[in-house]
């Protein structure tokens, strides 16, 4: 419970308030949207509609009081997110697999609609093994001559809506972008080409895994994170 939702509750309480009367108090006549933009106040401390600076009045509690209150409230916020966006690094490094990101005729595709339902995106990174940098220079070339069989394969040296396959980009460290990585050709020889670096790509540009919010809760209770 934040700061601000543990105030609101505890005036509620003391002055025998329901939240219909907190919503009339703040000059809601519809007091059904009063109560909800209330219980919305409370869960995420953003005051909205009639519930501005002015509040502390509704509740009888001491100005100064209630700032404080609502600014440790923000306070605490920004502390989750940025132990969030902590774990969410921590999660995504972990779920990290070197690949080869498959550069195509387009980095957009024609449909997007049509590219999500079919899950189109997923062939714009091949994947190479797990250990792909600890295995020796004999066995990197192996995997990479691997991967691009496999990525020209799909669909014939196409992705569908992307366009014909142009090269690729040999990505292998978590978080590098992808216009820091070697360029190679369709026979996975180095090369030398500006033209295979998008400007945008399909994720931010440093290959981090593509996780779906509700993955994220799941792998986070999973480890105890939540």
């Amino acid at each position: 419970m934040y700061p601000i939702e543990e105030l609101i509750q505890n005036r509620m309480k003391e002055l025998g308030l329901t939240r219909s009367e907190v919503a009339r108090r703040v000059g809601y006549k519809n007091l059904s949207k009063g109560v909800r933009k209330l219980q919305e106040y409370m869960v995420d401390g953003v005051p909205s509609g009639l519930y501005d600076n002015d509040f502390w009045q509704a509740i009888e509690v001491d100005r100064n009081l209630y700032q404080d209150t609502l600014q440790r409230t923000w306070d605490l916020m920004e502390q989750e997110e940025q132990e969030h966006a902590r774990r969410l690094e921590e999660l995504m490094q972990k779920n990290y697999t070197p690949h080869l990101y498959v550069v195509t005729e387009r980095w957009r595709p024609s449909n997007l609609t049509i590219c999500a339902f079919l899950g189109l995106h997923r062939y714009k990174k091949e994947p190479l093994p797990q250990n792909f940098n600890s295995l020796t220079e004999k066995g990197r070339g192996e995997a990479i001559q691997q991967a691009i069989r496999s990525s020209l394969s799909h669909y014939h040296g196409t992705i569908p809506l992307y366009g014909n396959i142009r090269g690729f980009l040999l990505h292998t460290v978590f978080g590098i972008h992808y216009k820091n990585c070697p360029a190679l050709d369709l026979e996975g020889r180095p090369v030398d080409d500006p033209s295979l670096y998008d400007e945008r790509y399909i994720d931010d540009g440093t290959g981090k895994p593509v996780i779906t919010y509700m993955k994220i809760r799941n792998r986070l209770a999973v480890a105890d994170l939540v």
